[in-house]
């Protein structure tokens, strides 16, 4: 009987046991149920809370752990998101996409960016006229890449302009309307400074002209005319535009270069009279108020001043038949040289070949740099375009995250994704062949492209007025300025909204959106002027606000009134490395509007690394465009609606999201996850 009795109490004693442990995982996955909301609501402080009070239930859980690490990261508390990474990877080192992350962040923190060389480019893909499915252009001579990664291609002999994708689909054949084109040599798409409107400018080499066309290709304006005299084109090649809206032509059988205003008056010719005169000018290209020159004749590059003073001249002894070239930086000039892409190095003065295409390559003409890092290149003797890559970026590929899942209209959901190069720089003009989507493994089947990095959105603005006594002095400039910003955003052709918040002791979110331009105003001037201002409290708050909007066809931004004088107190709740991070990780830019004369450097580095601009209120046109510019800048976010293929189990089970993205020879892929709403 006792032992009866003994054995029926450590029985229930092991059920007690194992019912504890099973209530332990089912409070865990609920927590974990909670973080994921938070974190695809955009609530990353909500969201770290859940989930370490579910690791704290079940520490060995990677999966939480994983999400953890994102929620911490989208926060800016990246060394914290790091650790958490890579104890994932010392668990489960085949997980990598976890790895893929950890890399990245790796070389974005540390000195690899800085000091890294250019390393060689390689051919990653290729538009290629003899191709089975290929548009049959013949003798391309020259590409232009645009903004939005989309590419046009000047067909010499079939005398068209073609505009393609980024997967080189034919988009746009532009044919120069009823009287066609006469041997196009060169394209060029640019903006007017004056108007905004933008333009297409074409070289026709043989009917030695220059055509203007709207974007459509209806004619607007013959520039030039055949002849020798002043203004006049014999051969026209390249073309090159300046910021102030002058267009620069090689005109290779004068032995020059012409410069006109956009009106298609001539204005001087360079290269003739000057001391370093060109002998048969190719490839041109415009960098703060000088013009670069190849001369083919003399194997060399001359530079001018845009009055065409010559300057001085480079490549002799090292250049063989110089073509096309274009900036690829500030200090970094591409040169096609024969069967040659080089680089000069304009501070060191030094060459650098970046690809030797050897025997595979005919008649190289002309280059263009395109927004996603690659270099396309024209082979007129072969009909081909070739685009290269960096070798290194080859294998290191693209850092994909997966931003949010909104889930609200399952089995419809909306994902945001954030598309990028290891440096950060993000890749535009990806179409919706390039994402692949799966839920536990089982591919998606189809996806709606709804929002691009280029696309015209409305703004978002969260203003931040620093309250200290010494913005207090500037209080008529507060008013102007607060009144040029709404007056600018209200009056865009896609008005946004935006946001006041005082950046005090505390900070303090003054007027929501919509707002009047009375009511921002009384906001921004209104005290406490407070020596103790907090700008980490301020950043954080303005950050927050955008975040936890859900709407994502807005483009956000961040403007910050200032002195720009900062106090011990800047950054003593949050880090200047959390603040920057709080704003880069999110894709949202600070712009810095300071009313001194000179802005402390910690300003100047969270705008650097966040994309943004430091702006003198005092300076000519300080205010007059930031709207514009900022409704300009390219994000790297994109934004797919899908159709779920899981069963979401009323909204109980977890809906395990994998997301990868190809583009040309380059791939990356990330996992995430989402819970459906919860129904009977």
């Amino acid at each position: 009987m006792v032992r009866n009795l003994i054995l029926f109490f450590l029985l229930v004693c092991a059920l007690l046991s194992a019912q504890d442990i099973d209530m332990q995982a089912v409070q865990a996955f609920e927590d974990f149920r909670w973080g994921l909301r938070a974190f695809h609501s955009g609530n990353f402080g909500d969201s770290i809370l859940s989930l370490e009070k579910s690791l704290s239930r079940k520490p060995q859980d990677l999966r939480t752990r994983s999400w953890l690490a994102a929620s911490l990261y989208r926060a800016g508390y990246e060394d914290a998101a790091l650790a958490e990474w890579r104890y994932v990877l010392e668990k489960d080192p085949g997980d990598t996409a976890v790895k893929n992350t950890v890399d990245v962040l790796a070389y974005r923190r540390g000195l690899g960016e800085r000091i890294e060389e250019r390393s060689q480019f390689v051919v990653s893909n290729l538009i290629d006229a003899q191709g089975s499915n290929a548009y049959p252009l013949s003798r391309p001579s020259s590409v232009c890449v645009r903004e939005d990664g989309s590419v046009y291609v000047v067909a010499f002999a079939s005398n068209e302009v073609l505009l393609l994708d980024v997967n080189n689909a034919v988009q746009k054949v532009i044919q120069g309307g009823i009287r066609g084109f006469d041997r196009p040599y060169d394209c060029l798409e640019a903006e007017d400074p004056q108007t905004g409107e933008r333009f297409l400018f074409v070289a026709e080499y043989g009917g030695n002209r220059v055509l203007k066309l709207n974007l459509e290709g209806d004619r607007i304006l013959s520039i030039g005319s055949k002849g020798r005299a002043a203004g006049e084109l014999l051969g026209p090649q390249y073309l090159a535009v300046d910021d102030s809206g002058y267009l620069y032509v090689s005109d290779w059988g004068n032995g020059r270069v012409n410069k006109y205003d956009f009106s298609g008056n001539f204005i001087l010719s360079i290269g003739r009279g000057s001391k370093l005169r060109l002998s048969a000018p190719t490839g041109i290209a415009y960098r703060e108020g000088q013009l670069f020159a190849a001369d083919s004749g003399r194997k060399r590059i001359v530079v001018y001043d845009d009055s065409g003073n010559s300057l001085y001249s480079f490549g002799e002894g090292s250049l063989t038949g110089p073509e096309g070239i274009a900036f690829f930086d500030r200090d970094h000039l591409l040169v096609v040289d024969g069967s040659r892409l080089l680089e000069y190095d304009l501070r060191r003065e030094t060459w650098l070949t970046l690809a030797d295409m050897g025997p595979t390559a005919g008649h190289l003409t002309h280059l263009s740099l395109s927004p996603n890092g690659e270099i396309y290149v024209v082979d007129f003797d072969e009909n081909k375009v070739y685009i290269l890559s960096e070798m290194a970026a080859l294998y290191t590929s693209l850092f994909v995250q997966v931003d949010r899942v909104n889930s609200l209209s399952f089995p419809d959901i909306l994902v945001e994704i954030t598309v990028e190069d290891r440096k950060g720089t993000p890749v535009v003009g990806l179409q919706e062949e390039n994402f692949i989507f799966s839920e536990f493994y089982r591919e998606i089947p189809s996806a709606r492209l709804l929002r691009s990095p280029g696309d015209d959105l409305p703004l978002e603005i969260a203003l931040v007025v620093e309250k200290s006594p010494g913005m207090r002095e500037y209080l008529p400039n507060l008013a102007a300025a607060v009144e040029s910003l709404h007056d600018q955003i209200s009056g865009m052709d896609r008005p946004g909204s935006w946001r006041v918040i005082g950046a005090g002791q505390q900070a303090v979110l003054e007027t929501g959106v919509g707002a009047s331009r009375l009511e921002s105003k009384a906001a921004a001037q209104s005290g406490p002027w407070e020596p103790g201002w907090r700008l980490d409290r301020g950043l954080r708050l303005a950050t927050s606000q955008l975040v936890s909007a859900l709407d994502p066809m807005r483009r956000k931004a961040v403007v910050l009134l200032t002195t720009g004088k900062l106090n011990r107190q800047s950054f003593s709740e949050y880090s200047l490395a959390e603040v920057a991070d709080y704003l880069q990780n999110n894709s949202i830019p600070l712009h810095v509007v300071h009313f001194g004369a000179e802005p402390d450097r910690e300003l100047e580095y969270i705008c650097s690394e966040t994309g943004g601009a430091m702006i003198a209120y005092f300076a000519p046109r300080s205010l007059t465009t930031l709207a514009a510019d900022i409704s300009r800048r390219r994000d790297s976010k994109y934004l797919l609606r899908l159709g779920s293929v899981t069963d979401s189990g009323f909204g109980k089970n977890y809906i395990d999201f994998q997301a990868e993205v190809v583009f040309h020879r380059k791939s990356g892929r990330t996992r995430s996850g989402y819970f459906a709403p919860l129904s009977e």
